[in-house]
């Protein structure tokens, strides 16, 4: 959903965020609105472009989108390059003119820009060419830098992954690397938000440098509370208001079903509005299993439409979802716990190719559903979509969900044996699919502690390097730590049995 700018003369609208489907992101907000604070008291940013990035639908057009609303003022010049647009171009020529265009159909709206605002529009109208945008674009720049002496410069550049590879590294050498070139004593009045599902690949050294991340995360479920109320009432999400005991209920009822995913749950709520009745009968509408399913799959379907519609109009084989469906449970996979996971979802899988595996691989990654992970050298789904799914499955296939769960479980036993490299890793995916695997609340403490002793004392010693890391990405492992309290077990189990290790040794 988009509002929509026309400037005056006619020409290009401009389709801006709607930001009534903002979403609370306190701490988002906080840092950014400190950088521009220091920017109105005469402060030095050394790093001004900002890439916030995150799965499709967690929410980063709705967090520009909120901070148009707040950065409204006549004291910032706040320009937007909307990619998500519907009427984006494929070709990177066209792309170009597009971005073009919304920058100079907002910057016609200013006073005094005609005369340079019609030379350019002139330009624009000529047969494209990549020189001429690459002086269009040095145009459009000189035109900016008066502003600097009065207001502060806000570049918002949203979708980054629809440009093509040339057109974004032509915004970044002709628009953005000229902005912010300049020597550090010198004072930048100018900030840059780029939103990408990705973290965005640079090419200019002197832009890079300038660049800091913002990584969006599912919503807690205190926040997805908010949210369920807002959704429910009307309202903006990003108050502080208190949920009823009423809402709270629902919110968790909506959250075991979307796990913090802001589309998944305004999906939710729209489609629990549709078909549940009155208010008043939400709660018991949703304990009923066969609504729990429903949900879940509407739910799930919204995230693959988003998905595809992100994917520049390709689309995923029948086969691919099936497989996104069967690595769901795991929280990172490769090729080789692919060909044990897969044949058990669906025999078909059992002969097949490593090569058909790496194909189905790539086409996830078109999605942007799942990415490579060069820490842990594994492959990933982000983490909110890959719990709506595992979900989804638990839901409409628990005896499917619990035999690919089993056979994970069997993998990663086998592989913290075999393997020593990296065996904090394999230990912990280990945990995390012994308890998810099991009903909540039905792990005792101490069988699940000496279990995990048995593993302690079999593979790891005091002086162990390892031992250090793997008490490190326990503490790290909030996932871990969630699944735990869901079993009323304390979120720090396994980390004071590696304390008592200690103590023993």
């Amino acid at each position: 959903m988009c509002n929509t700018i026309i400037p005056m003369g006619g020409g290009r609208s401009v389709c801006m965020p709607d930001e009534s489907l903002f979403v609370n992101r306190d701490d988002e907000l906080k840092q950014l609105n400190a950088l521009i604070t220091k920017l109105d008291h005469g402060g030095y940013l050394p790093k001004s472009v900002f890439n916030i990035y995150g799965a499709p639908g967690i929410g980063k057009s709705s967090l520009l989108a909120e901070l148009k609303r707040q950065w409204s003022s006549g004291r910032y010049r706040l320009l937007f390059i909307n990619l998500h647009d519907r009427g984006l171009p494929r070709e990177t020529t066209q792309q170009k003119k597009f971005c073009c265009e919304q920058l100079v159909a907002q910057l016609a709206t200013d006073a005094g820009n005609t005369p340079q605002i019609a030379q350019i529009d002139e330009q624009l109208q000529q047969a494209p060419e990549d020189e001429r945008f690459d002086a269009i674009g040095a145009a459009l720049v000189r035109l900016l830098e008066p502003y600097k002496a009065n207001q502060i410069i806000i570049l918002m550049v949203d979708a980054c992954e629809q440009a093509t590879d040339a057109c974004f590294a032509w915004l970044e050498r002709r628009i953005l690397l000229p902005l912010i070139h300049e020597p550090e004593e010198q004072q930048t009045r100018l900030l840059c938000l780029l939103t990408s599902q990705l973290i965005l690949r640079w090419r200019q050294h002197n832009v890079r440098r300038r660049v800091d991340l913002i990584a969006l995360e599912p919503l807690s479920p205190e926040a997805t509370h908010l949210q369920v109320n807002a959704l429910l009432n009307g309202r903006a999400a990003g108050t502080h208001e208190q949920p009823s005991p009423e809402s709270l209920s629902l919110g968790q009822h909506i959250y075991n079903l979307t796990f913090g995913h802001p589309l998944a749950t305004k999906k939710a709520i729209e489609r629990l509005v549709a078909e549940a009745g009155q208010p008043a009968e939400y709660g018991a509408w949703l304990s009923q299993n066969e609504n729990q399913q429903s949900l879940s799959s509407r739910v799930v379907v919204e995230i693959q439409d988003h998905a595809i519609k992100s994917m520049a109009g390709k689309k995923l084989s029948s086969e691919n979802w099936d497989i996104l469906e069967a690595l769901a449970i795991l929280r990172e996979f490769e090729v080789n716990v692919m060909r044990v996971v897969l044949p058990t979802y669906h025999e078909k899988y059992g002969e097949i190719s490593q090569s058909m595996l790496l194909i189905y691989i790539r086409e996830l990654l078109e999605t942007r559903l799942a990415i490579w992970n060069s820490e842990v050298r594994a492959y990933q789904i982000a983490p909110a979509i890959r719990r709506i799914i595992a979900r989804r499955l638990a839901l409409h296939k628990p005896e499917l969900y619990q035999n690919l769960r089993a056979k994970a479980q069997a993998y990663y036993a086998k592989q913290i044996e075999t393997v020593m490299n990296n065996r904090h890793v394999y230990l912990l995916e280990y945990l995390f699919q012994r308890l998810s695997a099991a009903p909540p609340r039905t792990l005792a403490r101490e069988q699940l502690s000496r279990e995990f002793e048995k593993f302690l004392t079999k593979h790891y010693h005091l002086r162990d390097e390892s031992l250090k890391q793997l008490n490190d990405a326990l503490e790290q492992d909030k996932e871990l730590q969630e699944l735990l309290v869901q079993h009323d077990l304390a979120e720090d189990l396994f980390t004071s049995c590696v304390q008592t290790f200690y103590v023993a040794a």
